[in-house]
């Protein structure tokens, strides 16, 4: 059961970025199905370790697309 479903409203309309996004999503949802099936912690704990990895890696891709593209947003979005 995912906790939450990739959808074009998610879309940020850069496609490497929405690519990411659609990544983080599945993989969120692998963390909810691993604590919701209540597998072994073993388990759990692996995908969060996987998450957390995708995580720091696409806010550094993010951001430095963002800081490319002249994003006004920047500052803003790291505060977040």
């Amino acid at each position: 059961m995912p906790i939450t479903r990739w959808n074009t409203d998610l879309s940020v309309g850069v496609e490497k970025l929405d690519t990411d996004h659609q990544q983080l999503i599945a993989t969120m949802n692998t963390v909810f199905d691993a604590l919701l099936q209540g597998n072994s912690a073993s388990t759990a704990r692996k995908a969060l370790l996987t998450l957390q990895e995708y995580v720091n890696d696409h806010f550094l891709r993010e951001e430095k697309w963002m800081l490319k593209n002249a994003y006004v947003e920047l500052d803003r979005h790291k505060q977040e």
